[in-house]
């Protein structure tokens, strides 16, 4: 877990694909945490909202460095739409055209699998299952706020491996490789329309 303050610097000096994944209270549509790494760097974990619904002093400077990040590296997310889509509405954050989507490659290479990133985790890795360990998308204490940061953390570090195994998976492969190219391709431009519209 690191600070606001510790999160905006890492974000600002690192460098290297951006794997990145939220957690956010459905009920008000704020941003409670985030999770993210540069390449194979450690994970971070820093909190927005608190147990107690404060924001956490700091996170305005913090997220402006995020969206420095979000433009600069490439992104690496599970369900990029969600995400990318919940920071650009609810957070105001623009992002770069350089994205990958572990749901959808996953999509590509075993078009009949599960796209739950535990389904994910469960088909790439040798990893133990922790999708059951978020004892609340809404803390109420900060037993429950922990539980979320680790849940948080460890699907980064999770989701970050299963990306390196599906690259890995379709080095060898040119028409597979081919096709993940494509549908990442597609992420911005969907995005884009999605969330902006269609001039006419």
């Amino acid at each position: 877990y690191v600070t606001p303050d510790q999160a905006r610097d890492i974000l600002a000096s690192s460098r290297g694909p951006l794997t990145l994944d939220i957690e956010s209270d459905p009920g008000s549509d704020t941003l409670t945490c985030f999770s993210f790494c540069f390449g194979n760097d450690p994970v971070y974990t820093t909190l927005v909202y608190d147990y107690r619904d404060k924001l956490v002093p700091g996170v305005p400077a913090m997220m402006a460095a995020l969206q420095g990040a979000m433009l600069r590296e490439k992104l690496i997310l599970h369900n990029a739409a969600f995400d990318l889509g919940f920071l650009h509405i609810f957070c105001g954050l623009a992002f770069g055209d350089d994205i990958e989507d572990t749901m959808l490659m996953g999509h590509r290479i075993f078009p009949e699998a599960e796209k739950s990133l535990a389904h994910a985790i469960s088909l790439w890795l040798n990893e133990p299952y922790h999708k059951d360990q978020a004892t609340s998308w809404r803390p109420r204490s900060y037993d429950q706020q922990t539980a979320l940061l680790r849940y948080n953390s460890r699907d980064v570090y999770t989701q970050r491996a299963v990306w390196q195994a599906q690259r890995e998976y379709v080095a060898g492969d040119p028409a597979l490789l081919a096709s993940v190219d494509q549908v990442n391709s597609s992420i911005y431009p969907y995005l884009w329309t999605s969330l902006r519209g269609l001039d006419v």
